[in-house]
């Protein structure tokens, strides 16, 4: 069976997911550094007011950016978006809430980043071989194929470890219905048959 058009594609493929992975771990440390230096710019206006000897208002600011990620742990998203009412003392909850909403944004965005990092480290382990010699066999099929005829198609050496690998492909269908298999989506059929004509 002719496998080189799927390598083929397998290497590209990686290649964007790679780049992918890459951009959004840069992009969100990025955001998450200007989101930080917003805040520390913030603690510093409010500090600045206060009978504080001027020489260690940066110092309170620093430790204020540090306790940002303590409290990114300790207080739930979710609760920050329950606002209240807009009478009296829930009125003030609210933007309280609101204020500490914006304020942790840089350590969701810097945490947002660092879950790339797992991704990118998966995506460079594949099997490309293997992977690419799966998705041959599904394309050439055209229908869904069951594990076992799977694996005794596909000569991998570690063939639950190519299967586990393959949930990072979007248009590999897992199907759970009997007989189990796996299937290809329109777009990534449309992919290989474009990947297949190019060869």
């Amino acid at each position: 069976m002719n496998t080189s058009y799927a390598v083929t594609w397998m290497l590209g493929w990686r290649m964007k997911a790679l780049a992918r992975s890459a951009g959004g771990f840069l992009g969100g440390l990025a955001g998450s550094v200007v989101l930080l230096l917003i805040a520390r710019s913030v603690f510093l206006s409010i500090l600045i007011r206060l009978p504080i000897p001027f020489d260690y208002v940066p110092l309170f600011a620093n430790l204020g950016v540090i306790l940002l990620f303590f409290a990114y742990f300790i207080v739930h998203p979710e609760s920050l978006r329950e606002y209240g009412s807009d009478s009296g003392p829930e009125r003030i909850l609210s933007f309280a809430r609101i204020f500490l909403d914006i304020l942790l944004s840089g350590p969701r965005a810097f945490f947002w980043a660092l879950r790339w990092i797992p991704h990118g480290v998966r995506v460079g382990k594949m099997d490309q071989g293997g992977c690419a010699a799966v998705l041959a066999l599904l394309h050439k099929r055209g229908a869904r194929v069951a594990y076992r005829e799977l694996g005794e198609s596909v000569k991998v050496q570690n063939f639950p470890r190519v299967l586990e690998q393959l949930r990072l492909i979007d248009g590999v269908l897992f199907l759970k219905s009997e007989p189990r298999g796996l299937a290809l989506g329109s777009e990534l059929k449309a992919e290989l048959d474009r990947a297949k004509r190019e060869m």
